[in-house]
């Protein structure tokens, strides 16, 4: 697939139900890919294989163990080649791209979602699906252990808060999220059988961008050259 296809196909599945959903997908870069086959020889497929082993790639680690810099296994070579310049330009259509690096690695450049839109909590892989295992983590606890079990009196807000602050921090001992803060839960003032709760968390963003600024130091103005045949440097 042609660059600028794939870059208008982001934006149009970005767009998709208003954005609400452009968390939730992600769209490879490329669309022609090599592997090897079983006799001897390569064999080009599409970029459906690379999404699948991509998947796969994500299945196989804790959620919030990001694939950025990780590599691809199964694949020869990426043949959509991208320039630096390109890369960055699908990057910023919230393209997940795959590139092949020295040394011949594939491997992922940005673990990136095609919700460009809304920062890093919304963009990276790795914070969109710890985000949605709390979500099902937290509903799950209520559905199965509060809702219809217990009595709407004035234990009940704190029952709740503490079944949410259980799976919190389970998931903070796995990792999946950094901290958070302890929920607010009442009882609805004018439903009596409704407990509102909230709460905010801090997930468990990777490093992905170190800026380096240096300087030369010449206030000595003074040169020193020793002598390196016995191992020294100058």
């Amino acid at each position: 697939a042609l660059e600028a296809t794939l870059q208008q196909h982001a934006r149009n599945v970005r767009s998709y139900a208003g954005g609400k959903l452009a968390a939730q997908n992600i769209l490879i870069n490329g669309g022609n890919f090599g592997i090897a086959l079983p006799l001897g020889g390569e064999a080009t497929v599409g970029g459906q294989y690379m999404a699948a082993a991509v998947a796969g790639a994500m299945a196989a680690r804790p959620v919030a163990s990001s694939l950025t810099r990780k590599g691809i296994t199964g694949f020869t070579k990426v043949n959509d080649l991208r320039t630096p310049a390109q890369k960055n330009e699908d990057g910023g259509e919230g393209l997940f791209v795959i590139e092949q690096v020295k040394g011949g690695q594939i491997r992922c450049r940005h673990a990136v979602s095609l919700d460009n839109t809304h920062g890093a909590s919304r963009s990276e892989v790795s914070v969109v699906r710890a985000k949605f295992l709390m979500v099902e983590s937290v509903k799950e606890t209520l559905e199965n252990q509060i809702i219809g079990q217990i009595i709407a009196d004035g234990n009940s807000p704190i029952i709740v808060r503490s079944a949410i602050v259980g799976v919190l921090s389970a998931l903070q001992s796995a990792g999946d999220l950094v901290d958070f803060k302890t929920p607010v839960v009442a009882i609805a003032t004018l439903e009596p059988t409704t407990i509102t709760a909230s709460y905010s968390y801090r997930p468990a963003f990777t490093l992905n961008y170190i800026d380096i600024v240096f300087s030369l130091d010449l206030s000595s103005q003074t040169v020193t050259v020793l002598n390196t045949t016995q191992g020294e440097t100058a």
